[in-house]
């Protein structure tokens, strides 16, 4: 994730609210890229003890232990106007973990965009890669991420309230979803 880019993406938002946090580096990120508050939501107990304690001390960050695709169902409807969600919440092997499935990508984003109350809202996903055949032949993750594309994700969108202009990184490594409520009339 290049800081510069998130910048500007995120421009005017002062709260990013990020799924798998691993080791804590994307929270890193998002603290150098000026945002006034970071939650991000890590299901391995493990790894939310380790973030935790590294960012003990930094009231702007939150690390919530828990599965990202109930945070989202419990909180999505309190969120503020000024929100970036960076969705990467998803099993990688080795230490990272899930609760219901491997990649709640496509869980996540319905919940979101059915609970979410303001107008406007950006999204980044994360790993593009994962789906769009990066992954060697053979790797497990395939049948992970087997129903995620780029198809499936403007589905969940035209499903919604929303409408979406959308477009990759320079590097194709993030597709962002940048969203607006359809306002009938």
């Amino acid at each position: 994730m290049k800081i510069d880019y998130v910048k500007n993406l995120a421009r005017n938002k002062n709260l990013v609210v990020e799924t798998g946090t691993y080791m804590g580096d994307g929270v890193q990120k998002f603290i150098d890229c000026g945002f006034k508050r970071v939650i991000s939501v890590e299901i391995n107990g493990n790894l939310h003890k380790q973030c935790s304690e590294r960012f003990r001390g930094n009231d702007s960050v939150e690390i919530i232990h828990g599965d990202s695709v109930q945070y989202f169902r419990d909180n999505a409807k309190t969120f503020p106007e000024d929100i970036f969600i960076f969705l990467d919440g998803h099993y990688s092997g080795g230490a990272t973990g899930f609760h219901d499935e491997p990649v709640p990508l496509l869980n996540e984003l319905k919940v979101i965009l059915s609970e979410y109350t303001h107008d406007k809202l950006i999204i980044m996903i994360d790993d593009v890669g994962c789906w769009t055949g990066l992954l060697p032949d053979g790797d497990p993750a395939w049948d992970w991420w087997k129903d995620v594309s780029e198809e499936s994700i403007l589905k969940i969108v035209s499903e919604s309230d929303f409408k979406a202009n959308y477009f990759y990184d320079d590097e194709k490594v993030t597709f962002v979803l940048d969203l607006t409520r359809e306002v009938e009339g």
